[in-house]
C-alpha cells in the first residue's frame, strides 16, 4: 500500500471516529443525568464494619375465628333479555359516481376525392332481459376526374340482439341489408367510349338473416346447446342474377367430468343460383368430438365429415394445446377440414368484378395439418404457425375473354405449404407496435400458375397515444407480393408490389367528441389486386366522432 493510500485511510478513520465522538457529545440532557446516576451508585460501597446492628423480635398477633351459618335458595325463572337493534352507519368515505354507459356512436367525414363517410350505431338493453344494437355505415368515393368510372358507394344497415325467452334460454337474431355500387372501369380499355356509365354500373343488393336459440349458462344436466338458421341472398343487377343460400346449424356439448366432454357440431344447407342449369347444391358438415382439459394441456379429438352431391370427404379432427411454461410458451398442433362454395354470395366479397353467370356450383373442400407456438412474454404476445393444405376445387380468377371487364372462375386441385405469424409489442403504455405475415407456396395440379392469388401478405402497424388518450396516431403498412395474371394480349405477366401506407390522427378536445384526419395510400401505390383495377391514389378523409 503506497503512502497516498495510507494517508487517505488515516483521514477517513479520523472522520468516522470524529463523527462518533460528535454524536456522543450531542446526547440530550436527560441521557447525561442517567449516566451520572449510574456512576454514583457504582462509587457507593457499603462495608460490614460500618453497619449498626438492630435487634428485631417478631410477634404473632392472635386472631379470633368466627363461624357463620350460610344457606342458599335458587329459584329457576326465565330472564327476558332485550338487545338494541343494530345500527348501520355509513363508512366515512366518498362514494364512487355511477358507471356511465355510452349507448350511441356517430362518425361523419368527407375527403378530397368526393368520398363521404358515415358510421352510426345505438345500443338498447334491459339488464339480462334483452339487448339490441342498431347501426348504419356508408362510404363512397369518386375518382372519375383521373380515371373514367372509377368510383364506388357502399351502404349497410344492420341490427342484432338477443332476448331471454325463459330461464337459461336466449333467442338471438341478426339482419343485414346492403347495397354496393361497383363500376367496371378497367384501365386497359377505353371504357368511356365503349360503354356508358349505366352500362358499367353493378349494384349488389344483399340480404342476410340469422336467428336461433342457445343456453347462456351450463344447464343442470351439464348440457350446452345452440340451434340456428341463416338465410342469405345477393342480387347482381348488371346480369340480373340472384345467388341464395339457406343453412341450418347446431351444436351440442355434454360435460362428462370436470376434465372431459363430448359433443357434435353440424351444418346442413342448400345453395342456389338463378339461370344455372344445375340449379342448386346441397351439403352437410358434421364434427363429432371428445374433449379433454387438464392443467397443462387440452385435447379435442374426433371426426370431420363433409358431404355434397359430388363429394364424400371424411377426415380426422384434432386440436392439441400443451403449456410448456404457463402462458409464456404453448405448443399447438392439429388437423381439420373446411369448405367454401364458389357461389357468388361468397365470392363477390373477395372479387366484386366477377362474372356471376356460372355453369354449375361446386364446393372447395380443403384439409389442413398445422402446428406452431404461441404465448405472452410480459409485454409481448406472439404466435407462429406452419402447415400443409390439400385443396380440392380451388377457385382462381382470370379476365373474361368475352367481357374483359369481368373475371371468370377456374377450378383446380392444389397443395399449399404455408407459414404465418403475428406479434404485438407494447413498447410502453403509450406506444404499441406489431404485425402479421403469411407466406404461401402454391402448387396447382393442372394450371400453370395460381392466378391472381398472392403468395405473400403482411401488415405492420404502430399506435401512439398521449395527453390521457386525448391524442392518438395509428399507422399501418400493407404489403403484398406480385400476382400472376394474363394480360389483354393473352401474355402471362406479374403485377407490381403492394406497398400501401395509411395513417389516422385523432384528437379529443372534450370528453365525448373527437376530430380525426385520415391519410390513405400515402405512398400513392397503384397495386392491381385484379388486373385492370389499380388502387386509388393518395387521398384524405377528415371528420368528427361523437360518443353519447
Amino acid at each position: 500500500m503506497n503512502t497516498y493510500s495510507v494517508k487517505n485511510l488515516i483521514i477517513a478513520s479520523g472522520i468516522v471516529f470524529g463523527g462518533i465522538s460528535l454524536q456522543a457529545q450531542q446526547m440530550s440532557k436527560q441521557d447525561s443525568i442517567r449516566l451520572s446516576q449510574v456512576e454514583v451508585i457504582k462509587e457507593f460501597e457499603v462495608t460490614l464494619e460500618e453497619a449498626r446492628k438492630i435487634a428485631v423480635n417478631p410477634e404473632f398477633i392472635a386472631t379470633e375465628r368466627l363461624n357463620y351459618p350460610y344457606s342458599y335458595q335458587i329459584n329457576a325463572s326465565p330472564v327476558l333479555m332485550k338487545y338494541p337493534a343494530p345500527e348501520i352507519r355509513p363508512l366515512a368515505m366518498d362514494t364512487e359516481p355511477p358507471f356511465i354507459v355510452n349507448r350511441g356512436y356517430l362518425s361523419l367525414g368527407y375527403g378530397n376525392l368526393r368520398n363521404p363517410s358515415l358510421a352510426a350505431s345505438y345500443h338498447f338493453d334491459r339488464k339480462e332481459l334483452y339487448n339490441l344494437l342498431l347501426g348504419v355505415n356508408y362510404d363512397a368515393l369518386n375518382n372519375e376526374a383521373a380515371q373514367p368510372f372509377q368510383r364506388y358507394a357502399d351502404l349497410n344497415i344492420h341490427a342484432s340482439g338477443n332476448y331471454l325467452v325463459q330461464e337459461n334460454m336466449k333467442a338471438y337474431g341478426k339482419i343485414n341489408l346492403g347495397n354496393q355500387q361497383r363500376y367496371f372501369f378497367q384501365t386497359h380499355l377505353p371504357v368511356d367510349s365503349l360503354y356508358t356509365k349505366e352500362e358499367s354500373l353493378r349494384n349488389i343488393r344483399n340480404l342476410s338473416l340469422e336467428a336461433g336459440v342457445f343456453n347462456p349458462e351450463r344447464a343442470s344436466d351439464k348440457m350446452n346447446y345452440n340451434i340456428g338458421m341463416k338465410v342469405e341472398s345477393a342480387h347482381f343487377t348488371d346480369q340480373n342474377i340472384t345467388s341464395s343460400s339457406l343453412e341450418l346449424n347446431f351444436g351440442l356439448q355434454k360435460q362428462r367430468t370436470a376434465a372431459s366432454q363430448f359433443g357434435i357440431d353440424g351444418k346442413t344447407g342448400v345453395e342456389s343460383l338463378s339461370n344455372t342449369p344445375e340449379g342448386s347444391l346441397r351439403y352437410m358438415h358434421l364434427i363429432p368430438y371428445l374433449g379433454f382439459h387438464f392443467n397443462k394441456w387440452r385435447l379435442k379429438l374426433g371426426g370431420n365429415f363433409f358431404f355434397d352431391q359430388n363429394t364424400t370427404s371424411p377426415w380426422p379432427e384434432l386440436d392439441l394445446l400443451a403449456s410448456i411454461s404457463g402462458h409464456q410458451l404453448q405448443l399447438f398442433a392439429g388437423t381439420t377440414q373446411n369448405w367454401i362454395s364458389n357461389d357468388p354470395v361468397n365470392q363477390y366479397r373477395e372479387n366484386p368484378f366477377l362474372n356471376v353467370r356460372l355453369d354449375s356450383l361446386t364446393n372447395n373442400v380443403y384439409r389442413d395439418i398445422y402446428g406452431g407456438v404461441k404465448g405472452e412474454l410480459g409485454f409481448i404476445s406472439y404466435q407462429a404457425k406452419a402447415g400443409f393444405k390439400w385443396s380440392k376445387n380451388q377457385a382462381f380468377f382470370l379476365n373474361d375473354s368475352t367481357d374483359y371487364r369481368k373475371f371468370i372462375q377456374l377450378h383446380d386441385d392444389m397443395t399449399i405449404v404455408y407459414i404465418s405469424g403475428n406479434i404485438d409489442f407494447a413498447v410502453s403504455q403509450k406506444l404499441h407496435v406489431g404485425g402479421w405475415l403469411t407466406q404461401n407456396f402454391y402448387n396447382p395440379k393442372n394450371l400453370e400458375k395460381a392466378w391472381h392469388m398472392p403468395n405473400f401478405n403482411a401488415n405492420a402497424y404502430a399506435t401512439y397515444s398521449t395527453l390521457n388518450n386525448k391524442f392518438s396516431i395509428r399507422s399501418e403498412l400493407f404489403l403484398m407480393d406480385q400476382v400472376n395474371f394474363i394480360n389483354l394480349e393473352r401474355i402471362r405477366e406479374t403485377s407490381n408490389l403492394r406497398f400501401d401506407l395509411n395513417a389516422v390522427v385523432t384528437f379529443r378536445p372534450v370528453k365525448n367528441v373527437g376530430i380525426y384526419f385520415r391519410g390513405i395510400n400515402l405512398l400513392n401505390n397503384k397495386y392491381e389486386r385484379w388486373y385492370g383495377y389499380p388502387n386509388v391514389g393518395v387521398h384524405f378523409n377528415a371528420g368528427v366522432q361523437v360518443v353519447f
